[in-house]
């Protein structure tokens, strides 16, 4: 059965989270939030140097922009996406 033997408690203590219905449009509102970050994370600066990073080794290298820093800071925002995924996921 997983986790639906228990019971739903409530968001924070404001937003009751025993109705599938409320649930849905909190998760629905995530999701809404998540995609508009990631958006504008790709169209931000940032997100022309990942775009760049994996692509063109040489003229990052000219611009003096190094790599590890940007991949590690592309991993930490990955994985703080996929927590919230799982957070989310654990409402049931």
């Amino acid at each position: 059965m997983g986790c639906r033997a228990w019971p739903r408690g409530s968001l924070f203590g404001v937003l009751p989270l025993r109705s599938d219905i409320v649930l849905y449009y909190l998760v629905l509102a995530a999701f809404v939030v998540q995609y508009l970050f990631i958006r504008r994370v790709v169209h931000s600066p940032f997100g022309q140097v990942l775009k760049g990073n994996s692509r063109q080794r040489a003229a990052r290298h000219l611009a003096g922009l190094r790599h590890q820093p940007i991949r590690l800071l592309a991993f930490v925002l990955s994985a703080t996406l996929a927590g919230f995924a799982g957070s989310l996921k654990t409402l049931c």
